[in-house]
This record gives structure tokens, C-alpha cells and sequence, in this order.
């Protein structure tokens, strides 16, 4: 994936998702040519608990974000 393009996605989702804001995704090709860019983090609740927060997100080779998936 072109590096301007996964700067693009990396904007959208940021705006969306805030949290993840600095988190450089693990990326993956898939069978159809598609790619799916893995963001990983964690969140600490107001008591100190840390949860694990894991979203995906399909994207054509374009950059067109095709599904987002999130943990809870």
C-alpha cells in the first residue's frame, strides 16, 4: 500500500477513533487484493484497568476503507 494513501486512512481513523492516535497499523494483503490494516492498543478504564483494544479495517488498494471492525 502507498504510503499516501495509508497516511489518508491513518487520518480518517484517528478523527474516528482518537485513541489510536500514533499507532502505525500491522498490514496485511488478502487473497482479492485487498489489504486489512490491524490497529492495536490499549485503553485504561477510570478504575486502572487496561483493556486491549484491537481494530480492523478493509481498504481496496485505492484507500477506500471497505469495513471496520472493532473489539469491545
Amino acid at each position: 500500500m502507498d504510503d499516501h494513501i495509508l497516511v489518508a486512512i491513518n487520518q480518517e481513523l484517528y478523527a474516528r477513533f482518537p485513541y489510536l492516535k500514533d499507532i502505525e497499523p500491522t498490514q496485511k494483503i488478502l487473497q482479492n487484493g485487498n489489504f486489512q490494516l490491524i490497529y492495536t492498543s490499549t485503553a485504561e478504564t477510570e478504575n486502572g484497568i487496561k483493556l486491549p483494544i484491537t481494530i480492523k479495517v478493509k481498504t481496496s488498494p485505492e484507500g477506500k476503507i471497505l469495513a471496520i471492525t472493532t473489539s469491545k
